[in-house]
């Protein structure tokens, strides 16, 4: 048999070289690029600039610091830690987060060099807190951390310059503002109640919203016009107002416009007037009035008369007049007030008039004139002169349809900037609209100064700018920044112009759901997996009717975590697909089903499920028993949910073919409370607090059973999703304080952990639903937290992140504002949440989001470094792994069954066969899957040393280089020459004569000896 040669034992050699090598790259293969482990911080900015700071500094900072915060309940905890950090003259995590927060407070980040800045501001603060120890204590209270951020300017001080370089003076009269602001402030209004709350609802204005608004305005120009045009008119009768309606609303839909009519004529002003007319008069002649009568009746000055009262006093002092004329030969009817001929009343046939009469009598024939019945008189004008009829004096718009006048062209031109972004939340839109307004007003500044609007770009941004100057007044308002002020005109001119007009469109259900495969993609070609590097995690939530037909293309590396927005909860605590009526998700456990979270796991992302639940309609829920089942079924529900094993192929033979490296792959790895106006009885925040803890405590136990001599560890996180005025608010299951201690985040203040560390020990992230405008809310939420807090917040802000411009900022120059919004949550917090996740390369609305994806890939994990395998190996980890263990496995089996097991009965093989023992074949088989080996201990983070591959590999080579070692020493050892004995025993022997036989045989023997 033909062993391993000399030249096979240096290759040998060589290879225990170069893995000696690759061993010794291990350790640092986890040390990442300078600063990218660096604590991090908005203000501060990085560490790193900060250790320049030499020990004295530090210690006369550390006392600085004392003698502001010493009173502080959280620094006399910190302070108290082992090692007295806040005392030692070391700039440590402790004293850093501290550091950050008097940076905060004080507004230090308005520096341009912060570094500089701080120890002799810190001093200064220092002097002022031991003469004005409550006006300190005063300016770095939350409350008043609030209020700084969103008062830019108070009594005609500059808040963040005044906290930054204000000296004494300057320092007492803000405080002095701030609490005479604070006693001013008007006590809250009662709660009113709410409208009712559909679930399932979107918020958005979509293409034909935008139609209807425009043919709205349209029409409701008409109608104001028709308004204004009937204003003062009257009408006989509601046909007559009918029939006008109709010509003035001409161009209305035929519906609306009867509709809009029986509005207003119900309106209409019933009036009563009484008129003497020419009609009336030849009535009454006709009926024998006297001649004195008529013709007074006839020259009244005025014979309209608006009421009862003023008519009879007139006609009364008509009559009145008529009495006191002497009449002869002439008999007056006193009951009527006519005149009567003695001759007509003896002939009652006869056929003359009154005239006629009086005009025969003896004008020396004195008579007396009986006087005129003045009350039946004008009981018979009255009847006769009285007109009803409608008039249109006062016509409140507000009680018609049209509650509100028209959304202007401009305004509908500036909306088109939010067409089609979705919201959870019908507020969330009022206020993203509100403060568009604002922007394009340009009558104050908020967010940056030097952050702008770039979809304000517009043609006619001017014309825009004009009307609302205009439509806002803002009078006599001189402030820079936006004050409460300018928000309230705002408020204003919105709810009395745009508010009634946008409710009326801008909700719709959520989409049905259709039982279709998720397809999504992320093997674009420079994209790659989660980098170790990571600092910020990138959340994307998937929305269920983003499904296409075609894959949509993610970038995994930088969203390391997902989530899927399509699951509710009933009122019974049950899983519930949204708006489904057959198969859905939670029925489907398929492997084309699931295959979306094999994809994202692919390249290192984690797949979260959200849990969305409107409380508001559940009434029911308020009941402490009902809430205690609702959340017991849930609990089992969530269990069941993420313990359910993917049931594909691979997932199988995942933990057979890895070696025991991982576990088999499950369902999703958390799950996000969405809870929507939750019930705020202390009762209500008890059961959510005993269901939280106890969910978490026993998915931690199902990790730990998991994870029992896994390398590849399962974290899984129990996330809530939350508006930013819960987070805020003073009382409430969702307040910060009360999450505070429901996540215990700050606990791992004191470790020298990074972002991601932290996350994985609280095992819970906050998606912090943000409020327009955005940057006004990331400070007030930075000025109520820590560090520790923030680390595991992640803002989500509805954004339209196409065509971002990310060039770099230069000083005085503008810079887009969604850059400048993602640079502070990279800065300060440790994640941002994106709604819809944003695709990476032909995305599905056909908008180019390169620049964003390459912003965050930058940012988020600024350690990244390009190579082959983070680009694109990483995502083939799991195969690269079984073939290696495969191929480990059967050179294993092949160098134990034919160097150690049957080494005598294979020194016969065929000829057919005997390459598999050359030395060349050797080397073959072990060297390329202890190669493979080494790369991705050097390379893969998920791979490490310590796993049943690297005892396979190690196996394999001690027992490559024990045979290949025996193998040498077979070929230095000397072998005794046969035929060399052969002849010496021939020579001791009488010589015989050969024969033929004799030298057949030697023949025979030599050809043997030398085979």
């Amino acid at each position: 048999m033909t062993m391993m040669n000399v030249s096979s034992s240096k290759l040998l050699s060589q290879l225990s070289g170069t893995l000696l090598l690759l061993f010794s790259l291990v350790a640092n293969s986890q040390s990442l690029p300078e600063g990218a482990i660096a604590n991090k911080d908005k203000c501060l900015g990085y560490e790193m600039e900060y250790k320049k700071y030499p020990k004295p500094v530090i210690a006369k900072v550390q006392a600085d610091m004392y003698q502001l915060y010493h009173q502080d309940a959280d620094w006399k905890h910190d302070a108290g830690l082992k090692g007295k950090p806040l005392n030692d003259g070391i700039l440590g995590p402790i004293t850093w987060s501290w550091m950050q927060r008097f940076c905060k407070n004080f507004a230090l980040d308005i520096n341009a060099n912060v570094v500089a800045a701080f120890p002799p501001r810190a001093d200064e603060i220092a002097s002022f807190s031991t003469r004005f120890n409550e006006a300190a204590f005063t300016l770095i209270s939350k409350p008043f951390a609030q209020w700084s951020v969103s008062h830019h300017t108070a009594c005609n001080l500059d808040v963040q310059q005044t906290l930054a370089h204000g000296n004494d003076d300057a320092l007492q009269a803000l405080v002095r503002c701030y609490l005479e602001g604070e006693q001013k402030k008007p006590e809250p209004a009662a709660a009113v109640a709410s409208k009712p709350v559909i679930p399932h609802t979107l918020y958005v204005l979509r293409e034909d919203d935008f139609a209807l608004m425009a043919e709205a305005s349209a029409s409701a120009k008409i109608i104001i016009n028709a308004i204004e045009g009937l204003q003062g008119k009257e009408f006989a009768d509601k046909p007559a107002a009918q029939a006008e309606l109709n010509k003035l609303l001409a161009g209305v839909p035929v519906e609306e416009s009867k509709m809009l009519a029986d509005a207003i004529i119900a309106q209409l002003e019933p009036k009563t007037r009484y008129v003497i007319t020419d009609q009336l008069l030849n009535t009454l002649n006709q009926q024998g009035i006297s001649d004195a009568l008529f013709d007074a009746l006839k020259n009244l000055p005025e014979k309209s008369f608006n009421d009862q009262t003023t008519l009879k006093k007139t006609i009364t002092a008509v009559i009145e007049k008529v009495n006191a004329i002497p009449v002869t030969n002439v008999a007056v009817n006193s009951a009527t007030g006519t005149e009567t001929n003695t001759a007509s009343h003896a002939e009652p046939n006869a056929t003359t008039n009154t005239k006629n009469n009086h005009s025969e009598a003896e004008p020396n024939a004195p008579a007396a004139q009986p006087p005129i019945n003045a009350e039946r008189v004008v009981l018979q004008i009255q009847l006769l002169s009285q007109q009803d009829y409608l008039v249109a004096n006062k016509i409140t718009v507000a009680n018609i349809p049209l509650s509100q006048g028209p959304i202007v062209a401009p305004i509908i031109e500036l909306l088109q900037d939010l067409k089609d972004r979705e919201y959870p939340e019908g507020e969330l839109l009022h206020l993203a609209i509100k403060n568009k307004i604002l922007k394009a007003s340009d009558i104050c500044k908020q967010d940056k100064s030097n952050a702008v609007d770039k979809t304000l770009d517009k043609p006619n941004i001017n014309e825009i700018r004009q009307y609302l100057q205009k439509a806002i007044e803002p009078g006599d308002l001189t402030d820079k920044y936006c004050t409460e002020n300018y928000y309230a005109k705002l408020n204003k001119y919105y709810d009395e112009h745009v508010r009634a007009n946008i409710e009326r469109i801008y909700s719709e259900p959520m989409p049905e759901y259709k039982h279709e495969p998720i397809l999504w993609s992320g093997a674009a070609k420079d994209c790659g997996c989660v980098p170790a590097e990571i600092q910020t995690m990138a959340y994307g939530i998937f929305p269920y009717w983003k499904i296409t037909d075609k894959p949509l293309s993610y970038d995994f590396s930088t969203f390391s975590r997902v989530s899927y927005f399509g699951l509710t909860l009933s009122n019974g605590g049950k899983l519930q697909q949204i708006n489904s009526k057959g198969e859905n998700l939670l029925k489907d456990n398929t492997d084309k089903a699931k295959a979306f979270i094999r994809e994202a796991r692919r390249y290192g992302s984690k797949v979260d499920w959200i849990l969305e639940k409107e409380f508001s309609t559940a009434p029911e829920l308020q009941n402490d028993a009902a809430l205690q089942i609702f959340y017991s079924n849930l609990e089992t529900e969530i269990i069941n949910l993420l313990g359910t094993p993917l049931m594909d192929a691979e997932s199988r033979l995942r933990p057979l073919l890895s070696f025991g490296l991982t576990n088999h792959p499950l369902n999703g790895d958390g799950v996000t409370l969405y809870f929507k106006n939750y019930p705020q009885s202390s009762a209500a925040r008890d059961k959510f607090d005993e269901f939280f803890k106890s969910l978490k405590g026993k998915l931690r136990e199902l990790d730990e059973k998991r994870n029992y001599l896994r390398v590849e560890k399962h974290t899984t996180y129990v996330n809530i999703m939350l508006n930013k005025s819960s987070f805020l608010g003073d009382s409430n299951t969702f307040n910060r304080e009360h999450l505070d201690s429901l996540t215990q985040a700050d606990d791992w203040a004191e470790k020298n952990l990074s972002i991601v560390e932290i996350q994985d020990r609280v095992r819970t992230m906050l998606v912090l639903i943000m409020e327009d405008p955005y940057y006004t809310s990331l400070d007030e939420i930075y000025a109520v937290t820590t560090s520790t807090d923030r680390s595991i917040i992640a803002p989500l802000m509805f954004s339209d992140y196409s065509q971002m411009d990310t060039s770099m900022e230069h000083k005085g120059q503008s810079v887009d504002e969604r850059k400048k919004r993602l640079a502070y949550v990279h800065e300060s917090f440790g994640g941002g949440t994106f709604w819809p996740m944003v695709e990476y390369e032909n995305s599905s609305d056909g908008k180019d989001y390169k620049e964003f994806n390459n912003y965050i890939g930058k940012h988020f994990s600024p350690g990244y470094t390009e190579s082959f395998w983070n680009e694109t190996l990483c995502a083939y980890r799991w195969t690269l792994i079984y073939i290696m263990n495969v191929w480990l496995l059967l050179a294993f089996i092949y160098l134990i069954t034919l160097f150690y097991l049957f080494p005598h009965r294979c020194r016969n093989l065929p000829g057919l066969l005997r390459w598999l023992q050359h030395p060349l074949t050797v080397v073959a088989l072990i060297l390329p899957p202890i190669a493979l080996w080494g790369y991705l201990i050097l390379m893969d983070p998920v791979f490490s040393f310590l796993n049943l591959s690297s005892v396979f590999c190690l196996l394999l080579l001690a027992l490559a280089i024990w045979a290949g070692v025996d193998a040498v020493k077979a070929l230095q050892q000397q072998k005794p020459n046969r035929n060399l004995l052969h002849y010496q025993k021939m020579a001791t022997v009488p010589a015989a004569e050969p024969t033929d036989s004799v030298t057949d045989e030697h023949d025979e023997n030599s050809e043997d000896d030398y085979k």
